[in-house]
């Protein structure tokens, strides 16, 4: 069994080990009885101590919580927080900029403001649905940055993904043609 280090009196974070604690039957990690700065008593793995994963009771990741994203706005899970989460996550895996908050994402419409279908929030389904909520870049090359983002549906926003402004004309000078 290898030696235990001896981390009485250390401090790692905002704990400092004031005992050995008691290995649990099943786990050969030293455990360690902590005093936090917040006033709590902890028990925490060596190991992680010495990491610098444990830091604290709990108290720092709560605070660093109530300081975060989340908190400040109220709209976690709304349609709205979610875009905003979808759009980050787009922008990393594109190598787009991303600059937007919360509050930069318009308040989604009742209609498309393109095709003046009803927008339907489908969220919780797999897929889209048309008249799914979309966050538009307007100016694709510039990325979700304030001012150029708009909500579409998702029929409006997939046939604008790909196509250029002098297609989208051709195909709709030649459905118009047919109409007749």
């Amino acid at each position: 069994m290898p030696k235990v280090k001896n981390l009485l009196g250390q401090k790692f974070g905002r704990l400092k080990v004031v005992s050995r604690a008691p290995n649990k039957k099943s786990v050969h990690e030293a455990r360690w009885r902590c005093h936090c700065e917040c006033g709590n008593r902890f028990t925490a793995i060596g190991g992680q101590l010495r990491s610098g994963r444990t830091k604290s009771c709990g108290c720092l990741r709560r605070e660093r919580m109530k300081k975060g994203l989340n908190y400040q706005h109220g709209l976690s899970e709304t349609p709205r927080w979610r875009m905003w989460v979808v759009a980050r996550t787009r922008a990393k895996q594109k190598n787009i900029p991303f600059s937007l908050r919360l509050v930069d994402i318009p308040t989604i419409p009742t209609t498309c403001p393109i095709l003046n279908i009803p927008l339907i929030h489908n969220f919780g389904h797999k897929g889209h649905i048309p008249g799914s909520p979309s966050l538009d870049r307007i100016i694709p090359s510039k990325g979700y940055v304030p001012g150029n983002v708009e909500i579409i549906s998702q029929r409006a926003n997939q046939i604008k993904s790909d196509a250029t402004v002098e297609e989208v004309g051709k195909v709709y000078q030649y459905m118009k043609s047919k109409e007749k």
